[in-house]
C-alpha cells in the first residue's frame, strides 16, 4: 500500500533462513505457527525444505527453479558446489510445501522452456560424486572379493567406466594391490611407492585389484579423498603436518577456497601470506595456501578472520574447515603421526 508522502510500504515481516548450517533454535523458529495479526512470515530456504518438514502456515511457495548440488570436479580433484536446474521431482516437492493444511499458491520463476529442459529426477549422489573414497570402502568391505561387483550391486550403481577409473587411480596411488602387477623394485610388498603405469595396466587387463595395501587401509580411515589423504601423510613425513592438515581441510570443505580473500596480504600481519605469494606456482595454488592460512589462524589473527568471515557470510565454511582440520590432526596422532618439532618453524601461522 501507500504510506505518507506517497512512498510504497510493505507490511511488517519476519524473515527466517532455513538451511543446513542454521542453528537448531533458528530452524524451529522458522517452523513455528505465526500469531494471528502478527507480522508476515517469510522463510528463505534451500532444498532442505523440499522434504521431511512441514511449515504449517505456509500459503505461498516461490520456486526459483534452481538447486545447489555437490559434484566431483575431475579437473580440480575436489568436490564443488554447482548451481543447476532443479528436477521435475524437486519442483513437485517444493509445490507440496503448501496445500497440506490449507489452500496455497505456487509461483515458479522460470519459463516453460526451462521446465522442459530439466531432468525428471536428480542424479543419485553416487553418480555425481568421486568414487575413489567409495571404492576404498568397498574394497575394505569386499574382504578379498570384487569392489567393482559390490558397487554394481547397489540400488543406484555408478557407471562401470567411473568405477574402473577410480580403481586405476587408487592403484596409481598405491592404495590397492594389483593381481597383475607385483611391487616395483625398491618398494615393499605393500606397494607404498607404486609404479603407476604398470599398476594401471594391471587393472585394465581385467584382473583388477586384490585388496587394500597398508597405505590404502590408512587412507580409508581418513575423512578426505584418497589423493588428499596421501598428500596429508606425505606432509607429515616431511615434517609439515600442521600445513598439510590445513590444506587438506580446505580441499575437503565446499567453498572454503573463498576464505583466501579474507587473509591479509601483508606479511607483517600474517606470516604465511608472503610465503604463499612468492612460492605458489599459480593463483589457484596461492588461494589454496591463503585459505589454509585462514583455517589455521590463531590469536588475534583468528579473531579478525572470524569477524571477516562473518561479514562475508563464510562463518559456516570457516567453522567446518577448522573442525575438519582438528579431526584430521587427532586421527593422525591416533595413527602415530606425531608432529615433528622444529627450533624455528618455517610457517608459523600453521603451527597452532
Amino acid at each position: 500500500g501507500e504510506g505518507g508522502g506517497g512512498r510504497l510500504t510493505s507490511p511488517p515481516m519476519r524473515v527466517h533462513l532455513l538451511h543446513s548450517s542454521v542453528p537448531l533454535a533458528s530452524q524451529r523458529a522458522a517452523l513455528e505457527q505465526s500469531t494471528a495479526g502478527g507480522p508476515r512470515k517469510v522463510v528463505l530456504a534451500t532444498s532442505i525444505a523440499e522434504t521431511s518438514i512441514t511449515i504449517p502456515d505456509a500459503s505461498i511457495v516461490i520456486d526459483a527453479g534452481r538447486t545447489r548440488v555437490s559434484a566431483w570436479d575431475a579437473a580440480s580433484r575436489v568436490s564443488a558446489l554447482r548451481t543447476e536446474l532443479a528436477s521435475a521431482d524437486a519442483a513437485a516437492q517444493r509445490a507440496g510445501r503448501v496445500g497440506r493444511v490449507g489452500p496455497g499458491t505456487v509461483y515458479r520463476l522460470y519459463s516453460r522452456a526451462a521446465a522442459a529442459r530439466r531432468a525428471a529426477a536428480a542424479e543419485p549422489e553416487i553418480v555425481r560424486s568421486s568414487l575413489d573414497g567409495l571404492f576404498l570402502q568397498a574394497e575394505e568391505m569386499a574382504a578379498g572379493g570384487s569392489a567393482a561387483a559390490l558397487l554394481a550391486a547397489t540400488p543406484d550403481p555408478p557407471p562401470a567406466a567411473a568405477v574402473a577409473l577410480a580403481g586405476r587411480r587408487l592403484l596409481a596411488l598405491g592404495a590397492v594391490r594389483s593381481a597383475a602387477s607385483p611391487p616395483a623394485e625398491g618398494c615393499d610388498e605393500e606397494g607404498l611407492l607404486p609404479e603407476a603405469a604398470s599398476r594401471e595396466q594391471g587393472y585394465s587387463s581385467g584382473r583388477g585389484s586384490t585388496g587394500l595395501t597398508a597405505l590404502g587401509a590408512l587412507l580409508a580411515s581418513l575423512p578426505v579423498e584418497p589423493d588428499v589423504g596421501r598428500m596429508l601423510l606425505l606432509g607429515c613425513l616431511l615434517g609439515e603436518e600442521p600445513l598439510a592438515a590445513s590444506l587438506a581441510a580446505v580441499l575437503a570443505t565446499p567453498r572454503a577456497l573463498a576464505l583466501a580473500a579474507l587473509v591479509p596480504r601483508d606479511a607483517s600481519s600474517y606470516s604465511s601470506s608472503s610465503w604463499a605469494a612468492s612460492s605458489a606456482a599459480s593463483s589457484d595454488a596461492s588461494d589454496l595456501i591463503l585459505a589454509a592460512a585462514a583455517v589455521a589462524g590463531r590469536g588475534g589473527a583468528a579473531a579478525s578472520l572470524a569477524a571477516a568471515a562473518g561479514a562475508a557470510g563464510l562463518s559456516a565454511e570457516l567453522a567446518l574447515a577448522r573442525a575438519v582440520r582438528l579431526d584430521l590432526r587427532r586421527r593422525l596422532r591416533r595413527h602415530g603421526f606425531a608432529p615433528l618439532r622444529r627450533v624455528a618453524p618455517r610457517h608459523e601461522a600453521f603451527e597452532s
